[in-house]
């Protein structure tokens, strides 16, 4: 079994709806540890007048999931269940249904062309530090993050 750090998003459609939907999902994968409070944040990366009214705020959320699905399995059903809710990819930080990205993976680094394990960006935005805080086991990750010379 492995632990994963995932995070949640989205800005379009139902926000919460989806995120429901996705942290279902990810419970069929494995089993959900523990969550972080889902909450709202100003879209990341873009500037409002890029993103329609609508898609401005996002919702977020950090789950820590055990699975025994290796790295690169994890992450392909992610990709089909982020495709499958209607995610359109082309465009670095646009809008979305829904965005699950695996940031770290216990006793794992791993450099890939789709894959980078931990995530290079897990501190550079402000909300992950602030859910990983808030997440019950962050005790878990924080070793391993510094470790990497990701400290929180």
């Amino acid at each position: 079994m492995t632990r994963y750090l995932l995070s949640l998003g989205s800005n379009q459609g139902d926000r919460r709806e989806e995120m429901a939907l996705a942290t279902a999902y990810v419970a069929q994968l494995g089993s959900v540890v523990a969550a972080s409070p889902t909450v709202e944040t100003a879209a990341w990366g873009l500037s409002e007048a890029a993103l329609p009214v609508d898609a401005r705020t996002y919702c977020n959320c950090l789950l820590d999931v055990e699975s025994e699905l290796l790295p690169w399995r994890l992450h392909a059903l992610l990709v089909a269940h982020e495709d499958a809710r209607g995610r359109e990819r082309g465009r670095r930080n646009a809008a979305r249904r829904i965005d699950i990205d695996i940031l770290a993976a216990q006793r794992t680094t791993m450099h890939a062309a789709s894959l980078h394990l931990p995530h290079p960006r897990l501190f550079g935005r402000d909300y992950l530090r602030a859910l990983l805080s808030s997440l019950p086991t962050r005790q878990d990750w924080e070793a391993q993050l510094r470790a990497a010379g990701l400290a929180p």
